[in-house]
């Protein structure tokens, strides 16, 4: 029987699929909503359509939602 992973280490392990999904690019930022029937989603936000093949369909064991931003700028 196998020990379940530390906490910290599940953490870390989130934070580098993050980064990974981050490294992609046209991807601007992420972000974490609910579905209307109760289901969490993460929301990815990119720069243009063609960027939606580049990212996988889900994280975290979550659906990835695709959200077409345009780039974002500093104010």
């Amino acid at each position: 029987m196998s020990q379940p992973r530390p906490a910290a280490q599940r953490v870390n392990d989130r934070r580098a699929e993050r980064c990974r999904f981050l490294a992609i690019d046209g991807v601007a930022a992420l972000d974490h909503a609910r579905r209307e029937d109760g289901t969490d989603v993460i929301r990815v936000h990119v720069t243009s359509g063609p960027v939606e093949r580049s990212v996988p369909r889900e994280l975290d064991g979550h659906p990835v939602i695709i959200v077409v931003t345009g780039p974002y700028e500093a104010q």
